[in-house]
């Protein structure tokens, strides 16, 4: 058994974050539970059945993204320097 930590992006309330969860468990050989509020989902699989591009397709298929921890930060990281950059333009 292999076990990730993933990022969940687009879960507004409990019901997102159940649907998510619902959705990741209802693969066979998939254990996983998803937090809300850190937007992880914490989950466990048998990569000899199962590989992340089933496991994303089922988060996408309930209306939200995955993404790993690092590609993620980077995402977040050159989103903030756009925002830095927009708001430097609009001080001029």
């Amino acid at each position: 058994m292999k076990s990730i930590t993933v990022i969940i992006s687009g879960m507004n309330c409990a019901a997102c974050s159940a649907a998510a969860e619902r959705a990741l468990n209802k693969i066979d050989s998939v254990t996983a539970t998803v937090n809300l509020a850190s937007e992880k989902a914490y989950i466990e699989y048998d990569e000899a059945k199962i590989n992340y591009e089933i496991l994303e397709k089922a988060i996408a298929d309930a209306g939200f993204k995955m993404h790993d921890e690092k590609s993620y930060a980077l995402m977040r990281e050159q989103q903030k320097l756009r925002e830095h950059k927009i708001a430097k333009i609009k001080l001029m």
